[in-house]
């Protein structure tokens, strides 16, 4: 069934209130804003469903990370969705999924796709980028620097092994 403006209008007023209450740091207004809490973070292939696993999930990266700011850029509307491009910014100063603070700042721009049951949300799947994260936060390095390049070298030296076995048959250097 199409969107009608009424509805697209509710839609993007809920959807600027989830993104308000993320960057209050505001745990059970976030909650509040969903019919049946959901996440899929598709960088890590994890699906958090209920409240619970929501809720841990904030409660982590609201430990692990000052100063979140999400900034929505674009909405874009489906008939069961609203599509949003978001630039995320964070200082990383608390433990993380294990991790250590590094002090250091993340700007990344994202796309999440906001699911609905007519008005009400039902789901949020979030596609980011972690490598940029990780080289920003200084936990990894850019696959074309030479520090990057070592770490591949070392971290797979059969496959880089088996590469550069067939481009010396294929007579390329």
């Amino acid at each position: 069934m199409p969107v009608d403006s009424t509805l697209r209008a509710a839609r993007e007023r809920l959807i600027h209130d989830h993104v308000a209450c993320e960057n209050a740091a505001d745990v059970d207004a976030v909650l509040r804003t969903f019919k049946r809490p959901r996440y899929e973070l598709i960088a890590t292939g994890e699906v958090l469903d209920g409240e619970a696993a929501v809720r841990a999930y904030h409660e982590e990266a609201m430990a692990g990370f000052s100063q979140r700011q999400n900034r929505i850029l674009t909405l874009h509307h489906a008939d069961d969705a609203v599509v949003a491009e978001i630039e995320a910014s964070a200082v990383h100063t608390g433990r993380y999924r294990g991790l250590p603070a590094t002090g250091q700042r993340y700007s990344v721009r994202m796309v999440n796709i906001f699911t609905f049951e007519g008005a009400e949300l039902v789901g949020e799947r979030m596609y980011l980028d972690l490598g940029t994260i990780q080289r920003q936060l200084g936990l990894a390095h850019s696959p074309f620097s030479l520090p990057g390049r070592l770490t591949i070298v070392l971290s797979h030296p059969l496959t880089m092994a088996r590469a550069a076995w067939s481009m010396a048959k294929a007579g390329l250097r």
